[in-house]
């Protein structure tokens, strides 16, 4: 099917080749990378995924990494960090990100949470439409600031960071 099964990686300390494994569907199971390569990078990585295809979790040095899906397939967390959809299935939030679109759902803005309010905050997003003059406003319907709850303004298009009620 054309994928890739092995990869030669050269650099000061030789070349080392990494082995990539797949299911009977494509979908990578394994990398397993040459001992000593990089301790950064763990000797084998394991991909495991549900009947949906889905992926579930992911295995390395590092510990696991869990993926959790809703009813759409759609991620709703990876490794405890969650992301949000609007109701047209738009990512709208990925823990460090958030994304606008216009009525035609296509991408139009990617703005960065900022580092204090995304370290300080547990935040819950909701996205809404409403025609094309004012498409796009975001709204936290609750968020955690120092173990108490707040609501209100996250950000807009007008640049406002935080803003609560």
């Amino acid at each position: 099917m054309g994928n890739r099964t092995t990869m030669s990686v050269t650099d000061s300390s030789g070349t080392e080749q990494h082995v990539y494994s797949y299911d009977d569907i494509y979908q990578v199971t394994a990398v397993d990378y040459p001992a000593g390569y990089n301790p950064a990078l763990a000797t084998d990585t394991t991909f495991n995924y549900d009947d949906a295809g889905n992926r579930t979790s992911v295995i390395d040095s590092g510990g696991t990494s869990t993926y959790v899906t809703n009813a759409l397939n759609q991620y709703t967390s990876v490794a405890g960090v969650s992301y949000t959809y609007d109701t047209r299935g738009n990512m709208t939030y990925d823990g460090a990100n958030m994304y606008a679109y216009d009525p035609e759902n296509r991408l139009t803005t990617v703005r960065k949470v900022p580092e204090p309010l995304a370290a300080a905050c547990d935040i819950a997003l909701a996205f809404t439409t409403s025609g094309a003059a004012n498409w796009f406003s975001q709204t936290a319907e609750s968020y955690y600031d120092n173990d108490a709850v707040q609501s209100g303004d996250i950000g807009d298009d007008q640049e406002t960071v935080l803003e609560t009620t």
